[in-house]
């Protein structure tokens, strides 16, 4: 006999199985909201210094009629004063009215209290001002907060050469605006711009402006943190124009007597008499006279020539010459047979004078 299962039990299972999954789908839910909830709560915090109290304009500021309070680093207005600035607006009086709980604010303080310029500064960071007059290109339209490349421009070799000094160097101020002018509000003009630097580029921007001329280049919004160009170059280079060839001066032989061609040292590096190295010269040829050993006659009246010599044109042309092999045959026939020493004919036969 077949049995049948009870459909009410059918029924009864798919109902549990779809209220467990909708269950375990609630729960996951919620489970993300609350971990996205979470999230956008862990924002960065900063604290400022807040009123204590409703203070009205003129009133001091002290620790009693302060507080501080974390808030969000993003709604932070830029100017809010930080704990560890409250030691510059001790006793300072307010010139405008700040509600209990409401930042103080640098612009909150009366004239005479202002901010000061250093605290702009990051810790190891150096302000440096430069004149517009020394810092060309874009400097009339820079505003606070702007980036910009620093090049150098400098003689070197009898060459303008310039070159990527500092890339990306935050403008601080411009002239005394060290915030960009508000919309509506017109553009001051300005003698001076001031820059960010660290100690080195500090020193590397005062020998530059010494010795030579600089240039701003402004960068991009999008572009603040990315590396320039690092090349240098000069006008020639740029334009692929090269050097004219340097010529070099003609070598001169140099003949003494019947000896071979002799290359005079290099002028310009001892030791090298290479074809190729400037200051090898060669000098004309010349005829050396010879004379009879321990008198003053000389020996011969023409040049002499031998199998491996040169001699200048026009030097011996008109007169027979006598090789060396033949000059010392004779000097030694007449050394062996002869007791007096006359001048010899080399060109005489053997066995006369």
């Amino acid at each position: 006999m077949r049995k049948y299962l009870d459909p009410r039990f059918l029924l009864l299972a798919v109902a549990l199985c779809a209220g467990g999954l909708a269950a375990w789908s609630t729960r996951h839910y919620i489970a993300g909201q609350v971990a996205r909830i979470e999230a956008e709560g862990r924002v960065p915090m900063v604290t400022v210094v807040v009123a204590a109290t409703d203070l009205m304009p003129g009133a001091k500021i002290s620790a009693d009629t302060v507080a501080t309070r974390d808030m969000p680093r993003e709604w932070a207005s830029d100017s809010a004063i930080t704990p560890e600035q409250f030691v510059q607006i001790d006793a300072a009086s307010l010139g405008h009215a700040v509600r209990r709980g409401e930042p103080i604010l640098w612009s909150h303080l009366s004239a005479g209290r202002a901010a000061p310029f250093s605290s702009q500064l990051r810790e190891g960071r150096r302000a440096i001002t430069l004149a517009v007059d020394e810092i060309s290109s874009v400097s009339g339209m820079l505003v606070p907060s702007d980036v910009i490349d620093v090049y150098v421009s400098f003689d070197h070799q009898r060459k303008r050469v310039t070159r990527l000094l500092l890339p990306a160097v935050h403008v601080l101020a411009t002239g005394r605006q060290i915030v960009p002018a508000a919309a509506g509000e017109a553009e001051r003009t300005f003698s001076t711009v001031t820059l960010d630097t660290t100690p080195e580029e500090a020193v590397k921007l005062i020998v530059a402006r010494q010795g030579g001329t600089i240039s701003a280049v402004l960068r991009g919004a999008k572009d603040a943190q990315a590396k320039g160009p690092t090349q240098s170059g000069d006008l020639p280079a740029i334009f692929g124009i090269q050097p004219a060839p340097v010529r070099r001066p003609a070598r001169v032989a140099v003949v003494y007597g019947d000896q071979a061609v002799k290359q005079m040292p290099s002028l310009a590096s001892a030791g090298s008499a290479g074809d190729d190295e400037p200051g090898n010269i060669e000098l004309p040829a010349v005829a050396l006279p010879t004379y009879v050993p321990g008198t003053g006659t000389p020996m011969l009246s023409m040049p002499l020539a031998g199998p491996d010599s040169m001699l200048a044109p026009g030097v011996g042309d008109a007169a027979p010459s006598i090789s060396g092999g033949q000059l010392a045959a004779s000097l030694i026939e007449q050394a062996a047979g002869q007791t007096d020493m006359l001048p010899l004919n080399p060109l005489a036969p053997r066995g006369t004078r």
